[in-house]
């Protein structure tokens, strides 16, 4: 540093330096859009900061976001450190403020970095996604499955279609892509896909073919006769006042509901359906194309049991009952 008079102290004059750049840093950060916390500390506390906020970002998946922001290279480099090094902990990630940087700062810090995840979906995505040509809703009373025809982006060939999807499956993109992978079609992957699929799949949805199937397959025929059963049983049956009466098979009557102990129910409806002889799963998938609630928990003088209850307005009334 060159002699000036004016400059006493080359140590402090070299700090008052510092503290002159780091403000910079943070009046660019904010003068380009970002937050006002997060400024502070990655111009306050560069690397440390730096290192912090990207450790932070990558957990709400927003490190590309921050990173964008054009700001020192060092500080840009020490961002992404802290992201590659959150990738590397995935599931065991836990991120610890460091003690320089102030609880309260901290804390508003990380509001704005969870208001950045809010928008995250908004991103355009970096991959080219595959087109849906059909989309056929398999109707079978309580579910659905679907059956997916995709093609290339520009291309009306190679097709494939994938069938017996559930709801959840056609939703998660990386299951969409390893099927049709198996088929021959490659689809790309990457971030922000997952989203935009999503997004393809809620306009497609409306636009789906359906095939009602109830009538048509065997195992929703047996469905739909569990479901005439349970709703009669229900209508029908006499009304518990005790937890001994459920054990007997009595329905439990509430305001607008009616509820009975599930074992009673599965061994009531097999009991009237020996031909067909349901399965666990086709009975309780009758019970839910009712609106069955299986955690209602009435007070019985000091016994709590745990039943299937049904609202009233769903049992449309049945024609005959079951006598014992």
């Amino acid at each position: 540093m060159p002699n000036n008079p004016f400059i006493t102290n080359v140590g402090e004059a070299k700090d008052d330096e510092d503290a002159m750049r780091r403000d910079r840093v943070r009046r660019m950060l904010i003068e380009e859009g970002m937050p006002e916390n997060l400024a502070e500390i990655l111009g306050k506390y560069e690397a440390e900061g730096g290192y912090w906020i990207g450790c932070v970002s990558y957990k709400h998946d927003v490190a590309d976001l921050i990173a964008a922001y054009p700001m020192p290279p060092t500080t840009k480099e020490a961002v992404t450190k802290g992201a590659e090094a959150a990738a590397m902990m995935r599931g065991s990630l836990r991120v610890h403020r460091p003690d320089n940087i102030g609880v309260n700062l901290g804390r508003r810090a990380l509001r704005e970095i969870e208001r950045y995840g809010k928008v995250r979906d908004k991103r355009p995505p970096t991959v080219v996604m595959p087109v849906v040509a059909e989309l056929v809703r398999k109707v079978e009373v309580s579910r659905a499955t679907f059956s997916l025809t995709l093609r290339p982006e520009g291309k009306s060939k190679p097709r494939v279609t994938i069938q017996g999807l559930s709801g959840q499956q056609i939703l998660t993109y990386n299951h969409i892509c390893g099927r049709a992978f198996e088929l021959g079609l490659f689809c790309n992957t990457g971030k922000g896909a997952a989203a935009e699929w999503r997004k393809i799949m809620s306009k497609a949805l409306p636009k789906a073919k359906v095939e009602d199937l109830s009538n048509s397959n065997e195992e929703a025929t047996t469905i739909l006769a569990c479901r005439a059963v349970l709703r009669r049983i229900l209508l029908s049956a006499e009304r518990a006042r005790t937890a001994g009466d459920l054990a007997s098979g009595m329905v439990y009557a509430a305001p607008g509901r009616l509820a009975i102990a599930p074992d009673w129910a599965f061994q009531k409806v097999r009991r009237y359906l020996p031909d067909d002889k349901p399965t666990r799963q086709q009975i309780v998938e009758a019970a839910e194309s009712l609106g069955v609630q299986t955690n209602f928990r009435p007070q019985l003088k000091g016994s709590r049991p745990r039943l299937w209850s049904f609202s009233v307005k769903v049992l449309a009334p049945g024609e005959g009952t079951f006598d014992e």
